[in-house]
């Protein structure tokens, strides 16, 4: 098999930075429990080679669940419409969601990867199907008649069932979409992957992650240094690639994982797993040539991330690269207060970014 090209590379490394900023909400540390999203990787398919975990449970002491409470209560408008939104939902994603994990099939072939986010919470699906069915709100442009259109057929969500568990699925991007929610339980992803992971959930065969030693290994050992983990094998086809500079050395690494906590300053740890001890240390000085150039970059000095990035520490040990990154509250919140000055007090409590809800636009 050949290697894949740069862009699919982008693709894993950007998915797994993303994620590990997701489970950056999360906050405390804490030996591997229910919250920490371990006990949901048996609902991901064991084709799966990349993990996230959050505990919603620690995400709400961070200071960026408190950034985005404020953002609520200084904007009366936005506060108004995620009431709303909570109302028609069923459940507040805020407050009754207690662990997520996110699992995706990552550069092992073109296209976009197969994915799959499992949420555990208090659901009430009934009210939530009925949400995703009507589309983003009561409001809406008037017909002829002055009534409110009706969604075109195409973008209508369809129902349908798999071991006679009820899902939705509609088209995103010309991909089929579903979501299948239960009391207990949400699957949110690719159609194929929910109903995978359906089949895991009803015992109906199959393979999960829980299967993959050499995944769930690395899953443990982040799960239990922290709340927020990432982590992901890097399949054989993937190889350096000189044309990317020093974030292309990255895949001379096979196993990566990572732990994040925010509940008193951030504190970032990511290793990545070498062949062997010499490829760890040219994997390091990649990483810090990658550094300096990126602090000699205006637009990072303008941003203040140039501070931040001095901060970056790398150590090796034996054939493990470990990069952290340690900044104390008072200055982890200043560079929240920054972020959050550039996206305006609008967009802080956003219950939904401007996306879409199952193929139709929200804003």
């Amino acid at each position: 098999m050949r290697p894949h090209s740069p862009s699919n590379f982008r693709t894993v490394r950007n998915l797994a930075v993303s994620a590990l900023l997701v489970a950056g909400l999360a906050g405390t540390p804490s030996m591997a429990h229910a919250g920490s999203g371990m006990d949901l990787i048996s609902h991901l398919p064991d084709s799966f080679n990349l993990v996230v975990g959050v505990d919603m449970g620690r995400a709400r002491k961070s200071p960026l669940f408190k950034t985005w409470q404020k953002g609520l209560k200084t904007d009366a408008q936005r506060g108004k419409e995620y009431a709303e939104f909570v109302r028609r939902l069923g459940f507040d994603p805020s407050t009754d969601v207690e662990s997520v994990v996110v699992g995706a099939e990552v550069a092992k072939g073109p296209g976009l990867p197969l994915f799959l986010t499992v949420a555990k919470g208090n659901f009430d699906p009934k009210k939530a199907y009925k949400a995703l069915m009507d589309g983003p709100g009561k409001k809406g442009k008037k017909g002829k008649k002055g009534k409110k259109a009706k969604p075109s057929a195409a973008n209508t969500p369809k129902e349908r069932k798999h071991h006679g568990v009820k899902y939705l699925v509609a088209t995103d991007s010309g991909r089929p979409i579903a979501a299948a929610i239960t009391p207990g339980l949400a699957l949110v992803g690719a159609e194929e992957a929910v109903k995978k992971g359906i089949d895991l959930m009803k015992g109906k065969g199959g393979k999960s992650v829980s299967d993959n030693s050499r995944l769930t290994g690395l899953a443990k050992r982040a799960a239990t240094g922290g709340a927020g983990w990432v982590a992901v094998v890097l399949p054989d086809t993937v190889q350096p690639n000189p044309s990317m500079g020093p974030a292309g050395a990255l895949a001379t690494a096979r196993d990566i994982f990572g732990t994040v906590k925010i509940a008193e300053g951030l504190d970032l740890m990511i290793t990545s797993i070498c062949p062997d001890p010499g490829v760890a240390a040219g994997l390091q000085q990649a990483l810090m040539i990658g550094v300096a150039s990126a602090q000699r970059n205006p637009v990072v000095a303008q941003t203040g991330a140039g501070k931040v990035l001095s901060r970056l520490k790398t150590s090796v040990a034996g054939n493990e690269l470990i990069t952290s990154l340690k900044l104390e509250e008072a200055e982890f919140q200043a560079m929240l207060d920054q972020v959050a000055k550039k996206i305006g007090p609008k967009r802080q409590g956003a219950p939904l970014p401007p996306s879409t809800v199952f193929g139709r636009k929200t804003k």
